[in-house]
């Protein structure tokens, strides 16, 4: 015998779950980004890729690898270093939320002020 019952809320809270997970994976993924970015960076500005043990870094006199290590004699402070990833991870959620509001039908977005 079929029915056409089922339970909702059980559905309905699997589903939410799922994109709760999905939104943390994307947020940490973000986050290493950001670290990524900010290293990079920082390596290119004190010229860390004279230093680098990567060869493709040092060729092209900037870094090239994945997760770049600065080549610091003096490393920043974590207090300096968190601020510095927040602002980028800032950056990264703002183009995510330009992003987002573009994809949307014009008819549902606010109008601007």
């Amino acid at each position: 015998m079929a029915t056409t019952e089922w339970d909702k809320d059980f559905l309905d809270d699997r589903e939410s779950e799922a994109e709760a997970v999905a939104f943390k994976a994307q947020c940490d993924a973000d986050w290493q980004q950001a670290v990524r970015q900010v290293r990079r960076e920082i390596s290119e500005m004190y010229r860390g890729f004279e230093r680098c043990a990567d060869r493709a870094c040092r060729r092209a006199r900037r870094c090239m690898a994945e997760d770049c290590i600065m080549g610091l004699a003096v490393p920043l402070p974590d207090k300096v270093m968190r601020s510095l990833v927040q602002d980028v991870y800032a950056e990264i959620q703002q183009d995510r939320r330009e992003a987002a509001l573009a994809l949307r039908p014009a008819s549902r977005r606010c109008a601007s002020r």
